[in-house]
């Protein structure tokens, strides 16, 4: 006969929510930092200001970009 365990379910569950509410947590903290940026660039749209040009000398070259999925 074929059942299942009341104990592995609850535990199942139990881990999901808990891996579910630090993925809101994480999200909701990134959202917080995009509103913030968001809001840097309105400001800086509301002054005028269309394009920010960056001297080559004050490029940081040392960033890793990784393109390979």
């Amino acid at each position: 006969m074929s059942g299942l365990s009341v104990s592995e379910n609850i535990a199942l569950i139990g881990t999901n929510i808990k891996k579910m509410q630090d993925q809101i947590l994480a999200i909701n903290t990134e959202i917080i930092r995009l509103e913030g940026g968001l809001r840097v660039f309105k400001n800086m749209q509301e002054l005028g200001i269309e394009h920010v040009p960056i001297p080559k000398d004050q490029v940081d070259n040392t960033e890793v970009i990784d393109t390979l999925d």
